[in-house]
């Protein structure tokens, strides 16, 4: 998405002008939901279920994707100006799984994730009805 798009510090809603001068202890202060885990770990079983991920053929550690991803998604949250990572950027996720899975996975990375996100938004709507 970034890719994408040029932004500077007057097209990105929520910029203060210090927030990367702050120290990295300001990620310990963003709140990530418990909704946003349940995502998380519904990815990953997704690529290990369905894709047959392992390690064998890919490179999908505990590491990477439960510590370093949380730190992505906490990124993401504070450089648009926000303390809570929200489920759409999990979309981010597709970035850190170059040369992580097989090339054919890795070109239905943002299908994937973002049915991850619409999936998991339907059956939250549904169970609050």
């Amino acid at each position: 998405y970034y890719i994408d798009h040029i932004y500077d510090k007057d097209s990105v809603e929520g910029y203060h002008t210090d927030t990367f001068d702050r120290p990295i202890d300001y990620l310990l202060k963003i709140h990530v939901p418990d909704d946003v885990k349940r995502r998380l770990m519904a990815f990953l079983n997704r690529l290990v279920d369905e894709f047959h991920l392992n390690e064998s053929n890919s490179l999908l550690t505990d590491r990477t994707f439960l510590v370093k991803a949380v730190n992505v998604l906490k990124s993401k949250a504070i450089i648009e100006g926000r303390n809570e990572v929200i489920p759409s950027d999990l979309i981010v996720l597709k970035y850190m799984t170059t040369f992580r899975v097989p090339e054919d996975v890795h070109q239905r990375m943002e299908e994937i994730l973002s049915d991850i996100i619409e999936k998991k938004k339907l059956s939250f709507q549904n169970m609050r009805n």
